[in-house]
């Protein structure tokens, strides 16, 4: 019922699609020098109408950088992406595959194995190449379960604003400078605890994890709340975006 919904509201968002072409260009291609971020996207969409990342694209393109499209069809080339590019954002989206987590499949299921598979892929590569990585949802989810965690299904969807606490001596609370902010989460699970991986925030309301980073990477953070739907109105969330292309253009500036 779920995958009909999304079909349904393709098809009817294709006006959406003409109106905000203009913009898309825009965001997508208007900073040609700026740091290249491949961002890595459903395979639910058709690879044209990946409009539902327009945000992803606005904070990046508000920091000075510019956004490629990884999608699944990409995985049999995505060497030489990843050799193209100077970051990686990994988004929102479908659950991940319980079967890759020791979890328990629940009716939210909206799965896509070949989404799992390219962007575990680019975690296994990124280990490597050690490019800026940004985590975000199911993305900060993904990360842990590649680094050996799970996944906790919560009693309560997660959707609204609520607190979240920074823990100091963390590359989060380096970026925000605050211990303690609002902020958005659309989310039904929450990432345990992964070996290699450091929590750097939590939600005060019910302690589940909110942030993650790995202290052994360049820069690689994990982020359960959304900050790109924010990041247009809020300071602190933009400076995510800001500071992953300051560390993409550190990266460009070094080959």
């Amino acid at each position: 019922m779920l995958k009909i919904l999304l079909l349904l509201l393709g098809i009817t968002g294709f006006p959406l699609i003409i109106l905000i072409s203009p913009l898309i260009l825009l965001f997508r291609f208007a900073n040609r020098r700026g740091p290249k971020i491949g961002v890595a996207v459903s395979s639910n969409w058709p690879y044209y109408m990946q409009y539902l990342r327009l945000p992803y694209d606005f904070a990046v393109w508000r920091a000075g950088g510019r956004t490629l499209t990884i999608a699944p069809s990409d995985l049999p080339n995505l060497e030489n992406i990843l050799n193209d590019v100077d970051g990686v954002i990994l988004t929102g989206g479908e659950d991940i595959d319980p079967q890759l987590h020791d979890g328990t499949p629940t009716a939210h299921d909206l799965l896509s194995s070949r989404r799992d598979k390219l962007e575990l892929k680019i975690l296994d590569k990124n280990e490597k190449l050690d490019l800026p990585l940004l985590c975000i949802c199911r993305g900060c989810q993904l990360l842990a379960v590649h680094k050996g965690g799970h996944l906790k299904n919560l009693e309560q969807h997660k959707l609204g604003t609520h607190i979240a606490r920074i823990y100091p001596d963390t590359k989060l609370y380096d970026i925000l400078q605050k211990d303690k902010i609002k902020i958005l989460s659309i989310h039904h699970q929450a990432a345990g605890a992964a070996s290699g991986l450091k929590v750097s925030a939590f939600s005060i309301d019910d302690n589940n994890i909110e942030a993650m980073e790995c202290p052994k990477a360049y820069w690689t953070i994990g982020i359960q709340w959304h900050p790109e739907l924010l990041a247009h109105l809020c300071k602190y969330n933009q400076k995510i975006f800001n500071t992953l292309i300051k560390k993409a253009a550190a990266v460009r500036d070094r080959q």
